[in-house]
């Protein structure tokens, strides 16, 4: 565990400190949040002092939020703003030249989302209304996901106005791109690492594998491997890779992995990476 840590550690400065806690004894919360609040007390900008213009602002927005929600709190517009919207609630805040200093604020401390990399000119206001978008998408209740894929064409059955109007699509999906919940497969379709179906290997060329229980597994996915090639029955194939496993001078690699916990949807996302 701690050569886990120190490698994490190690490969993400982010990282301030691991802590382990319990969730059935509540062993460790104590200390993870003396260190949560340890790590607050060093931010650069604690103990600054804040505009009252910002906290007007961010009243602003959110009165303006729940001015898009009906009675039963579901949004029946996005709470997506353009930036020009945004210059008129800085404006209204008597906000100047601080716009971006403002949005930068706000987005550090939560009360919104702005990704000025993914579009500028677009900022959600609800930062709970991202997972609930993502989870749409990426559901094991989506109808339209077939075996990891969704085709593009099928996204606007997904994304119905007025929830999620059409000319945010583009948007939403490079959300999700950015977030790697998705990844683009040319133009048409595109490809969801944790719903990949686990009885049938995709082939992201355009076609998918047919289930044939003869077709031999490479050694490392059978259950006992041993030869270079097993028989055993499966209804996974490799078709496209056989004529490379059946070469007798290619020798096998295996690397064995033991975890106490697996996150859900990892070894699908690794196989995409």
């Amino acid at each position: 565990v701690c050569s886990a840590v120190r490698f994490v550690a190690s490969k993400f400065k982010n990282i301030q400190k691991c802590v382990f806690i319990s969730n059935a004894n509540q062993e460790g919360v104590n200390l993870l949040t003396k260190e949560v609040l340890r790590t607050a007390y060093k931010q650069p900008f604690f103990g600054e002092e804040i505009p009252k213009q910002f906290f007007e602002l961010e009243t602003r927005l959110e009165k303006y939020r729940s001015s898009l929600m009906d009675t039963k709190g579901k949004y029946q517009s996005p709470p997506i703003v353009s930036w020009a919207t945004f210059c008129r609630f800085c404006e209204a805040s008597n906000i100047g030249n601080d716009k971006e200093l403002a949005c930068s604020f706000l987005h550090d401390v939560g009360s919104l989302i702005y990704f000025p990399e993914i579009d500028d000119n677009l900022i959600t206001l609800d930062p709970s209304f991202l997972p609930d978008l993502f989870s749409s998408i990426v559901s094991m209740k989506n109808q339209f996901v077939k075996n990891g894929l969704l085709e593009v064409r099928d996204i606007k059955h997904i994304w119905v106005p007025p929830e999620y109007p059409t000319d945010l699509h583009s948007f939403f999906t490079s959300l999700l791109e950015s977030f790697e919940l998705v990844f683009r497969l040319g133009e048409e379709r595109l490809l969801i690492p944790t719903l990949l179906s686990g009885t049938e290997i995709v082939d992201l060329s355009g076609t998918s594998t047919s289930e044939d229980p003869n077709v031999p597994l490479p050694p490392g996915i059978a259950p006992n491997p041993s030869p270079l090639l097993s028989s055993c029955p499966t209804s996974l194939s490799f078709p496209r890779y056989l004529h490379v496993l059946r070469d007798k001078e290619i020798a096998p690699l295996t690397r064995t992995f033991q975890f106490q916990c697996i996150p859900y949807g990892l070894f699908a996302r690794v196989i995409v990476r």
